[in-house]
């Protein structure tokens, strides 16, 4: 045995203009991520507030990454200084802007050029940041000692997690849309002039050796392992999206619902790839049994048979087992990673496999599942892939004690598929799922008779007493406050209806009135008609207009309606756009000069009446509400709350006859007016969790 001391290893060396390039780095992480959210919040209402838009700007912007990458690994070595110029390109994009496309029968497509179009060129500029300046820390370093240009990975990674908790805590509570865009075209700039110092560092250096002439660390493997790199990229990045569209189906498309899962999915790349990766001896242990979990919260319906404030709840927990598995998976693809000669080839399958990742769910998974399996899909497939890239551990940890082990794995194979079989209710009668959500068809045998309900994730839109077909229920019934502002007016009645459900309202109108409900989903009419009769039935033959309502009713007749009346809600998702103060003075111009505007306020999670009376305020309008009750005797009658406004004071003063109340006599919160520049859900849904 030898005596001698042990020396550690002299620390990696680094450049002259290192503190240039880790800025440099931080600050485009910070501009690449800070401008996912922002810019979904400005596509989200012209393509209907529904959780397709987040998904498809993930695709998009992982496709972004991808040609980043590719340009990384084919063209940046050779240019040099010369990256400079893809740099400055984007100052002719400056200040950024997007304009939507029109929707047609392909809302992802059009979402994707008005991205192409928007942010396209900023964003692949930005997405090649962390290769480049790695490449240029390695050039800009001197001496023989391996140069380590790993640590700008997870400090790109890092940038990139502040940025996403900084937007929904922090700017978009305070700042408005247009100050948000120009200030983070005001930081491309200082980006840019980063840019243009680190740069100065690339002189030519002295001869580095031959042999390495850069690693990362003793022991990197060296031979590629091209399929690993991408399951162990593209199967993470689809459990991604697999969470964000299970936790938002319901909970909203809203940017903090948005960046909490993608936060997380971050923070397991900022833990893997770092000097020291920390991977939970636990998590190594006993991922393949949370995956079970995974597959037995999903199989169940957890989130669905929450109660309202538990859901939030169920979001953690979801947020925490794609945690678990996105951080085993990640630990392993850096366990994998090459030598650093192979580094652009490697980042460029990690970037191909996110991108293939968000396609299968963003494209494929709607056209093939009827349901969000591509949750149960993503975890199998990572379970199946981490079995086989650890396949040795795995085979030494069966062979110690294998009998108590194998069979408490074989039991949790067989329970949890059991359980989920038992848990799961009853097959719908019909299932449809688009890019504005997943519809189900369901009957229910009550002691009124059959019921047929249309569900949006696990909120009822409509049902019909298949014995009773012309009686209204629901948020409708004839106990409902829509109803009492419909009787205000004498037939015949002039009406619009934001928001088609199963067509319950038609059950109120008879021959000779005009009925025309704004429908965003264009599917939603032929469910209606084909499940339900309300529209057959309707003696005033309504007619339905496919389209954002906010521009279809843009196109409308000036004082048209009697009442007009919004309910889009779309699960428990809070259709943000269509209660600004800008869709407010819309709606108003629409009605006649007695008209009554009136709003569906129903939620789970927060109370909006504060919202739309500090909004109404800025109209110089009077906001009513009153609420409805589920009794014994109209059992079928769900309860509902409404807000009301109208520049009549006959009008009002037939609403206050009928039991409507002043919101302004009401205890409520103080709450900020929304506008289509500035609206943030997060105030309302603390004052709601506070009461």
């Amino acid at each position: 045995m030898s005596d001698a001391p042990v020396v550690d290893p002299p620390p990696a060396p680094r450049p002259a203009n290192a503190q240039t390039l880790t800025a440099f780095v931080l600050l485009g992480a910070l501009l690449l991520f800070g401008v996912e959210p922002l810019v979904g919040k400005v596509l989200l209402p012209a393509y209907g507030g529904s959780f397709h838009v987040w998904t498809t700007c993930l695709t998009f912007f992982q496709g972004a990454l991808l040609v980043g990458y590719l340009y990384c690994h084919l063209v940046a070595p050779r240019v040099g200084r010369w990256h400079l110029v893809l740099v400055l390109a984007p100052m002719a994009c400056l200040p950024l802007a997007l304009t939507p496309r029109e929707a047609g029968a392909q809302p992802v497509l059009a979402i994707a050029a008005t991205l192409a179009l928007g942010v396209g060129v900023p964003f692949v500029a930005l997405s090649t940041t962390s290769v480049v300046a790695q490449s240029w820390w390695v050039a800009s370093t001197r001496g023989p000692q391996p140069v380590n240009p790993y640590p700008l990975y997870a400090a790109s990674n890092l940038g990139s997690l502040l940025a996403l908790l900084a937007y929904p805590f922090l700017i978009e509570p305070l700042v408005g849309l247009r100050a948000q865009r120009l200030g983070w075209s005001a930081l491309f700039v200082l980006y840019v002039a980063l840019a243009l110092l680190a740069a100065r560092g690339l002189e030519e250096p002295p001869p580095r050796p031959a042999s390495p002439p850069v690693a990362d660390r003793a022991g990197a493997p060296r031979t590629p392992r091209y399929g690993a790199w991408f399951l162990l990229s593209a199967l993470p990045s689809a459990f991604l999206l697999a969470t964000t569209n299970v936790v938002t189906l319901d909970l909203g498309a809203l940017p903090f619902l948005w960046v909490g899962p993608l936060a997380v999915y971050l923070g397991t790349f900022v833990l893997s790839f770092r000097a020291k990766p920390w991977c939970p001896w636990l998590l190594r242990r006993f991922w393949l049994e949370l995956s079970l979990v995974g597959v037995f919260l999903w199989g169940s319906g957890f989130l669905e048979l929450m109660s309202p404030l538990s859901s939030f709840v169920g979001a953690l927990v979801y947020s925490g087992l794609l945690f678990v598995v996105c951080l085993v998976a990640h630990h392993t693809l850096y366990l994998s990673r090459p030598a650093a000669e192979g580094l652009t080839g490697f980042y460029l399958l990690v970037a191909l496999g996110g991108w293939a990742g968000g396609l299968f769910v963003t494209f494929l998974a709607p056209a093939l599942f009827p349901g969000l399996y591509e949750y149960p899909l993503a975890i199998a497939g990572l379970a199946l892939t981490l079995l086989a890239c650890r396949f040795a551990a795995f085979r030494s940890w069966a062979r110690a004690e294998p009998w108590p082990k194998l069979g408490a794995s074989a039991l949790l194979l067989v329970f949890v598929p059991c359980w989920v079989a038992g848990a799961r209710p009853a097959p719908p009668r019909a299932t449809h799922r688009n890019v504005y959500g997943i519809y189900r068809v369901l009957e229910e045998v009550r002691t009124e008779g059959t019921l047929r309900l249309l569900t949006h994730g696990a909120i009822v839109h409509g049902s019909q007493l298949l014995e009773q077909p012309r009686m209204a229920t629901t948020y409708y019934g004839a106990g409902s406050p829509v109803v009492d502002v419909l009787q205000s007016f004498a037939p015949p009645r002039d009406v619009g209806v934001v928001g088609l459900g199963v067509g319950t309202l038609a059950a109120h109108f008879g021959a000779g009135e005009r009925l025309v409900f704004f429908e965003l989903d264009p599917d939603n009419e032929a469910i209606a008609r084909e499940h339900f009769s309300f529209l057959d039935d309707c003696a005033a033959i309504p007619t339905v207009e496919p389209g954002d309502a906010r521009l279809n009713l843009a196109q409308a007749e000036d004082g048209r309606f009697q009442v007009l009346a919004v309910d889009a809600f779309s699960g428990d998702a809070i259709p943000v756009h269509l209660l600004t103060r800008e869709a407010l003075a819309l709606y108003l111009s629409k009605l006649r000069p007695e008209g009554i505007l009136a709003l569906h306020v129903s939620n789970r999670f927060v109370d909006l009446r504060p919202v739309l009376l500090a909004t109404g305020s800025t109209l110089g309008v009077e906001a009513l509400t009153r609420s409805s009750r589920q009794s014994a005797d109209r059992p079928l009658e769900s309860e509902s709350h409404w807000v009301a406004f109208s520049r009549s004071a006959t009008a009002r003063t037939r609403l206050r006859a009928a039991g409507w109340s002043r919101v302004a006599e009401l205890d409520l919160p103080q709450a900020r007016p929304w506008t289509d520049d500035h609206a943030s859900l997060l105030g309302p849904l603390i004052s709601a969790a506070l009461r």
